[in-house]
């Protein structure tokens, strides 16, 4: 009987190519709703479609900028048009501008596009990154496929490979998905995906109303300018400052060093097989594969692993965060700090799906909340 369900399992995955097949899943029947529910969604669905055309009209300039720009630069559509999974599991079409090139969806398959994938442009990380690509799912809401609000529409090979048993998951199909999610706005993009429905169902039985999608809109639209000035008029006028005025090469760093101030590092080394020393470091920067680190005490390249913590406050207390991270490399450098003796630079790699989402979340914030 095992052999049979994994056959039939790994079936189904194969059956799975891309997201420009449909992937046949089975709908939910969606008549036992309770009437309250049911007069909710049709609520949110007026008030979504009147803003939507709203944010259309105010946001064509922008939308047509970027897309003569794609068009200009990039080979293939401007437009992205992908299957995803709706109401009641029910497969629509979803557009977005095209950030990734013709084609990479299919041998993508089920990964998450994560910042890592190096054939990029910086342009349409941008748009990644500030959710400007996303305007265009502004005409699947007025179509009446999602809200602006709700957990996000997820592509049918992704739902098949990491989500079917997750608890309570399917409690998302009840209900349109949404141009803006909770989880996407609090959580980085690769979080996991029990984390994310805990998120999104915390906020479906609680605070699923028509004035939470006005109070949701409005601060999303504040997170979208705060990471546009950052990551597009910020980093223009920092390469201006540095070429012109400072004469230095202009930064062309793929990764982000992001500056820490309360993040240390904790690690021990052996020196025989029944005794180790703890070291402890202090993080100056860290990017997603590298982190700079000051120590009093010398390190050897052969330590396998560090442990990250960092300070943060939640509720008004301040927490610890825990990654476990494995070291790829580990070369010293010259301190240019009076109070540390020695300066690494560390190459490093989460252990665990879990370590990653604390290294995005808490150190690298990552999140669109921050």
């Amino acid at each position: 009987m095992e052999t049979e369900a994994v056959t039939k399992r790994n079936t189904q995955r194969q059956n799975v190519k891309s997201s420009s097949t449909v992937c046949h899943l089975d709908e939910m029947h969606l008549d036992g709703l309770p009437s309250e529910l049911q007069n909710q969604s049709l609520v949110l669905d007026v008030v979504s479609r009147g803003l939507a055309i709203l944010f259309l009209l105010a946001g064509l300039p922008l939308m047509i900028c970027i897309a003569i720009y794609s068009w200009l630069t990039c080979s293939g559509p401007v437009l992205y048009k992908g299957y995803r999974l709706g109401k009641g599991k029910r497969q629509f079409t979803m557009y977005k501008f095209r950030t990734l090139p013709v084609g990479h969806d299919k041998t993508m398959g089920a990964s998450i596009v994560g910042r890592k994938h190096h054939s990029i442009p910086p342009f349409y990380w941008f748009l990644r990154e500030t959710r400007l690509d996303e305007l265009p799912q502004l005409f699947n809401v007025v179509r009446g496929d999602m809200l602006l609000v709700g957990p996000r529409p997820l592509r049918p090979e992704v739902y098949m490979r990491y989500c079917g048993g997750i608890v309570d998951f399917d409690r998302r199909f009840w209900g349109k998905p949404g141009l803006i999610g909770v989880s996407q706005l609090l959580t980085p993009s690769n979080t996991p995906k029990r984390i994310r429905a805990r998120l999104d169902n915390l906020f479906q039985e609680k605070r699923n109303g028509a004035k939470h999608t006005f109070a949701l809109v409005a601060y999303t639209i504040f997170l979208v300018f705060r990471k546009v000035m950052v990551k597009g008029v910020y980093a223009y006028l920092r390469n201006i400052v540095r070429e012109r005025i400072l004469h230095k090469e202009k930064d062309r760093r793929f990764y982000e060093r992001v500056p820490q101030t309360r993040t240390f590092t904790v690690f021990e080394e052996r020196t025989n097989p029944s005794r180790s020393r703890r070291h402890v470091g202090v993080v100056l920067d860290i990017n997603e594969t590298t982190m700079r680190m000051y120590s009093n005490m010398p390190l050897h390249e052969q330590i396998p692993c560090i442990t990250l913590k960092t300070l943060c406050m939640r509720h008004g207390r301040e927490k610890t965060k825990t990654a476990h991270c494995a070291v790829d490399a580990l070369r010293g450098i010259k301190s240019d700090e009076k109070r540390f003796i020695f300066c690494y630079i560390v190459d490093y790699n989460p252990l665990t799906p879990f370590s990653q989402y604390i290294v995005d979340k808490y150190i690298l914030r990552k999140s669109m909340a921050g």
